[in-house]
């Protein structure tokens, strides 16, 4: 009799955690689509002119190789 419910008592809780699962997934709830309207990216702008632009750079020191080769 031990052996028998020892058998049948996994069975059994297989097929309810499957009837759950499946009762679960047929009363599940749809997403309803909506349609969304495309927004354009808000951005400004700015038109670009070509002009001479003279940039100061300050620097300290002498620019020296680590190492010299003759080619």
């Amino acid at each position: 009799m031990v052996r028998i419910a020892k058998i049948i008592t996994p069975i059994v809780i297989l097929l309810a955690a499957g009837g759950a699962a499946w009762q679960l997934m047929a009363n599940s709830p749809t997403a309803k689509r909506q349609a969304v309207a495309p927004q354009p990216p808000l951005v400004s702008t700015m038109q670009a002119f070509p002009q001479d632009v003279r940039i100061p750079i300050l620097t300290q020191g002498t620019v020296r190789p680590r190492t010299q080769i003759s080619l």
